[in-house]
């Protein structure tokens, strides 16, 4: 097992060579001028002087060739350190800093150039990974239980009507529902109502540590539905079509016929087998929750990845989009091997190293 993770970990690094050039071809040919968009967080279009238009140019290689540039982002091309650097560096006593992703420097905001890209980064991250660690949670509590009692109760009224309702809410897209429960709440009593922007109130700061607690999780109710009911539904799905397949098997036939408790043969013969289909989906959920959150913490004004990169777009932030990419990429891989290592677990037949 060890072998077979040090091997994918190894294989991880060309993958993410070869998908973050291709984001980064994509980025750079992609309309618009770099950094020259909405500046503002309103949206109000900056407009550079001939002198600011030079200065990025020159910050951020620009005007040369793409392969260069790339090569210059990653850090295998390196620009000559000033003398500013030099001074800083030996009154420090350590060694000049080296620029680029190989050395964990994605560079500065092309918005803001005093602000490091990688300082946005950590301030957005945990707040996504958050939401993400949550929607999971709730979305697997929710959908197993969902689809084994539909498998075992197939063609029912319950099934039935369940299948119908997850289809229909699988249908509503996710900015449409976050504008519906927003109304929703404004046409609420106030005392009814649940807060849909940002993760704590105004006067947060001055409330006890329950108090803090609660209106934290107030904050978080609107975004997490928002966020887990397509993934909910799909899984649910998938659970119970992995579920039947299951049921129907000849090892299952023979625990019944052996006179062994229902309860026994589907929670402890059943279950295991039939988690396979939904870890594989663990795969594309973990990279899809963080991609997909854009719009939503766009709309519910939460800062964390997905606000910044809707931010980043606007102002055709590239070197804060890469990061956004960047960060994708490592989740599809992480999320993928993470899927190979609980099909062990599910059922230990499985050899992973095969």
């Amino acid at each position: 097992m060890g072998t077979y993770i040090l091997k994918r970990i190894l294989l991880c690094f060309p993958m993410l060579l070869g998908i973050s050039f291709i984001s980064f071809c994509v980025m750079q040919m992609a309309p618009g001028e770099s950094g020259a968009g909405a500046a503002a967080e309103g949206g109000q279009s900056a407009k550079m002087s001939r002198q600011q238009r030079e200065i990025l140019k020159r910050t951020f290689h620009l005007g040369k060739p793409l392969v260069e540039r790339y090569l210059y982002w990653l850090g295998v091309m390196q620009e000559p350190p000033t003398q500013e650097e030099k001074d800083e560096a030996a009154a420090e006593g350590h060694p000049v800093h080296w620029h680029g992703v190989l050395f964990g420097d994605f560079g500065t905001s092309m918005e803001v150039q005093t602000k490091k890209v990688s300082e946005l980064v950590a301030q957005a991250l945990p707040i996504t990974l958050l939401f993400n660690f949550l929607s999971l949670i709730i979305i697997y509590a929710l959908s197993i239980p969902m689809g084994v009692y539909s498998a075992t109760h197939q063609n029912t009224r319950i099934d039935r009507v369940s299948s119908v309702s997850l289809f229909a809410i699988h249908s509503l897209p996710n900015f449409w529902l976050s504008v519906v429960l927003i109304k929703l709440m404004v046409s609420l009593p106030i005392w009814l109502r649940l807060p849909f922007q940002g993760l704590h109130s105004d006067n947060a700061e001055e409330l006890t540590t329950l108090s803090y607690l609660w209106d934290t999780t107030l904050h978080l109710i609107l975004p997490l539905i928002v966020f887990t009911y397509a993934s909910f539904a799909v899984l649910s799905r998938y659970m119970r079509a992995g579920m039947i397949d299951v049921i129907r098997s000849d090892y299952i036939r023979t625990a019944r016929a052996k006179g062994l408790p229902e309860h026994v043969v589907i929670y402890k013969h059943a279950l295991r087998n039939s988690l396979i289909p939904i870890i594989t989906m663990l795969g594309s959920e973990l990279p899809g929750l963080v991609s997909g959150s854009l719009i939503v913490e766009a709309i519910f004004g939460i800062p964390g990845m997905g606000y910044l990169g809707w931010k980043a777009l606007m102002a055709r932030d590239f070197t804060v989009l890469m990061a956004d990419l960047t960060l994708v990429a490592v989740l599809v891989m992480a999320g993928f091997l993470i899927s190979d290592l609980l099909y062990k677990v599910a059922d230990p037949r499985i050899r992973v190293e095969e």
